[in-house]
């Protein structure tokens, strides 16, 4: 996200590079983590281990969690941060082609959360979004492109978030995360941005209390986590 924050001059294409290269980075280095906390847990005992995990994980959430809210909070106090990170053409589109766009987005996400899924041997609704999502991201692109509200931007953000989706895999696959963390931390994300970009004054003035009850979510999935991926 910082990369893509440096790199960007305009072009959603960019910013989203930016932080698809950010993704990448995580994503090559997950090994290298797996790798050395198997070495933790070899210095305690067994019960001690897992405490110490389950603590990095909460650690992990509310710092995942207060990044959400503040970037949301920092799009809806700066009147120019929707054209800053969006870019003009896309902020000037239509409200019902923004949201095509975006349910495009969405509908890509699980496409490759699914693919991913399904590649790993994982079973379930995950396995199944691929099916279910492709047609529909397929459809709604082709919408959004037609009236030039995202072109090579979207298929950026895809990867990027096909990236992160493969990230929070391989961690739940190696038991520090759940996969539901992912689901989660980006639907509260990007609920917030959409609402920060282009709600009207009187709609952002209750995201404070959006984000709260988010965090409520996030703190009842983190005790209660969803029989997800695993």
């Amino acid at each position: 996200m910082v990369l893509g924050l440096f790199t960007h001059r305009g072009p959603v294409g960019q910013y989203a590079a930016g932080q698809t290269l950010g993704y990448m980075l995580l994503w090559l280095a997950t090994p290298l983590g797996a790798a050395l906390f198997p070495r933790f847990s070899a210095m305690h005992a067994h019960q001690e281990a897992e405490r110490a995990r389950k603590a990095v994980m909460e650690a992990a959430a509310r710092l995942w969690t207060v990044l959400l809210v503040g970037a949301s909070v920092v799009a809806a106090v700066s009147p120019w941060a929707a054209r800053w990170v969006y870019g003009d053409a896309f902020v000037q589109a239509g409200f019902w082609m923004r949201w095509f766009a975006y349910a495009a987005v969405w509908a890509g996400m699980g496409a490759l959360v699914g693919a991913l899924a399904s590649a790993w041997g994982f079973q379930g609704w995950q396995a199944r979004l691929l099916w279910a999502t492709l047609p529909i991201a397929v459809l709604l692109y082709g919408m959004a492109r037609k009236e030039g509200v995202m072109g090579v931007g979207l298929v950026a953000i895809l990867v990027q978030w096909g990236l992160l989706a493969a990230l929070w895999i391989r961690l739940a696959r190696s038991g520090l995360v759940h996969a539901g963390w992912f689901v989660r931390a980006s639907m509260l994300g990007w609920t917030l941005w959409a609402l920060a970009a282009w709600a009207p004054m009187e709609l952002r003035l209750l995201l404070p209390v959006l984000a709260a009850a988010g965090c409520g979510v996030l703190r009842v999935g983190m005790l209660k986590p969803w029989e997800g991926l695993r």
